[in-house]
């Protein structure tokens, strides 16, 4: 059913009583209806309520279902020591950054590639610091240093490659993870899936749009 009908039951003082307690019982019919039997009008002004009220919440479970998404990618790819930082509200300095340690066995396990061209530095136990700096998080406001490998000569050189190597791996996760991150949180404003969320919820409305 997608009309429902309710009652209230209003008092309405007589005219013709001198008394206060004598009123005249009104009954006053309001129907609600589902959101697919509004007007366009009255649709549109769900939306607007359903994003006033509820799309700031949804936005902020979606951001923790990005974190979440975000952390298991990064450690499929031997970045689970990393600390996802984000900011996604389409301001200045917004995006996704890291804080933590790498672990260049890590990394070279699941990027073969890597593991062949610095197959000497394997097994050495050698550790990256990444760290962010200033109040920004975007793929440029954080570095990867090379500080604990004290060997000298060539493997030293080697893991100031692999550093920079891994630097540049993660500021493209960064923008890949940033591209996700948007889509995940607008999709809370999206007109299509605010429909589609009214409509799992059953949510009813009066003739105007204003939910029952």
């Amino acid at each position: 059913m997608t009309k429902i009908n309710s009652t209230k039951m209003n008092k309405k003082r007589l005219k013709s009583s001198k008394s206060s307690n004598d009123y005249e019982v009104v009954h006053v019919e309001q129907r609600h209806y589902k959101f697919d039997k509004l007007s366009k009008a009255s649709q549109d002004k769900a939306i607007e309520n359903y994003k006033r009220d509820f799309s700031g919440e949804d936005a902020n479970r979606q951001a923790d279902d990005f974190e979440r998404n975000a952390n298991e990618e990064l450690k499929s790819e031997g970045y689970g020591n990393l600390e996802v930082l984000y900011s996604l509200s389409h301001s200045q300095g917004d995006g996704v950054a890291f804080e933590g340690k790498v672990s260049a066995d890590e990394v070279m396990d699941k990027n073969p590639e890597m593991k062949k061209k610095y197959k000497s530095l394997y097994g050495k136990g050698i550790y990256f610091d990444v760290k962010n700096s200033g109040h920004y998080t975007h793929f440029n406001s954080f570095s990867v240093e090379n500080n604990e490998y004290m060997d000298s000569g060539k493997n030293f050189k080697l893991s100031d490659e692999l550093a920079d190597d891994i630097r540049k791996d993660l500021q493209e996760k960064s923008k890949e993870l940033e591209k996700k991150g948007y889509q995940y949180v607008d999709s809370a404003y999206d007109d299509d899936v605010i429909k589609e969320n009214i409509k799992a919820n059953e949510y009813t409305y009066d003739e105007n749009g204003k939910m029952w």
